[in-house]
């Protein structure tokens, strides 16, 4: 079985042999993309044939080859990727040259945001327009479709003359339209069962574990910022809650009630995320709750103060 690296000599050498001829003066490179929390994924592209090259993933052709795909098979569909990936994002150029992305006052309407843990994503954020939360950051993003979304720079926000706090009014309006938030019970989805909205719903909210996220259940962490959101749930729920950032795609909600003390919380969170979350997916290890009275969220560092009920004094007589 070959190794990553001697994938990487077989492209350098052989991939350009797959290409058209128009494209036989092509020279094969990588580069090393800069991914969520640390993670990178390297990317092999051709230099010299268009200035519209698409990047490829070389993971998921590499996984072919070790799945026992014959090599010459692999390196023809990725020829084939290439030039359908190049006539799409010549499409897409001209689309997003159509938006005028150059004027804010046409692209604030598609401006949104995702959540990603600050401190692991440190060359992620290098030349990102973001705001720090606890130990999350706000990463704004251009919205270009409904699948597809283009991170905001920081060379972007001087072209445009706005900072990231104009960036974060225009994605709070935008966001609930464009992504609306949905809270489902986290039995019904388990089992598969037809999941409610709760937000759309009247009445108070019983159950153990909610699972907050956005219509398409990707990138959907940053709905618990929405304006209103954390209101309603506070007015359903009837009693503290803590806020687990899950992952970047969903927040789970965890009423006091369940009996399970911040300390419980916290280790059930980090044992989830060590076992059972990747790491471009990882959002915290930490856990959140809503101040009411500041409409605000912040990392709780103290558990929850509940009230004992007092104990009645027997009387004596005299």
């Amino acid at each position: 079985m070959i190794t990553l690296l001697q994938f990487e000599e077989m492209l350098k050498k052989e991939w350009i042999s797959y290409f058209p001829e128009s494209y036989q003066n092509g020279k094969v490179f990588f580069h090393e993309k800069h991914m969520r929390n640390g993670a990178s994924t390297i990317q092999v592209s051709l230099q010299g044939v268009t200035d519209k090259a698409p990047m490829l993933s070389l993971r998921s052709y590499y996984e072919g080859i070790m799945r026992g795909e014959f090599a010459g098979n692999v390196l023809k569909r990725m020829a084939d990727d290439f030039q359908i990936y190049e006539k799409q994002g010549t499409e897409l150029f001209q689309e997003i040259v159509d938006m005028h992305p150059q004027n804010f006052e046409i692209m604030k309407d598609k401006i949104t945001f995702i959540l990603v843990n600050r401190n692991a994503s440190e060359k992620f954020l290098e030349d990102a327009a973001y705001l720090p939360l606890e130990d999350l950051a706000k990463v704004f993003y251009i919205q270009i479709s409904s699948e597809m979304h283009a991170k905001v720079t920081k060379e972007m926000c001087r072209e445009w003359g706005v900072d990231t706090q104009e960036l974060e009014k225009a994605a709070l309006e935008n966001m609930p339209c464009l992504l609306p938030a949905q809270l489902s019970d986290m039995g019904e989805l388990f089992f598969d069962r037809e999941s409610h909205n709760y937000l759309d719903e009247t009445g108070e909210m019983h159950g153990d574990l909610y699972v907050l996220t956005n219509k398409n259940k990707t990138l959907g962490a940053a709905t618990m910022l929405y304006p209103g959101v954390m209101e309603k749930i506070t007015e359903k729920m009837k009693a503290p809650f803590y806020i687990i950032p899950s992952s970047v795609h969903e927040i789970i909600i965890v009423p006091k009630t369940l009996n399970m003390t911040l300390s419980e919380i916290r280790q059930m969170v980090r044992l989830v995320n060590k076992e059972a979350v990747s790491q471009e997916e990882f959002l915290s290890n930490n856990v959140y709750c809503y101040d009411s009275k500041t409409r605000e969220i912040r990392m709780m560092h103290e558990d929850f103060v509940v009230e004992k009920p007092k104990r009645r004094e027997r009387e004596y007589e005299r």
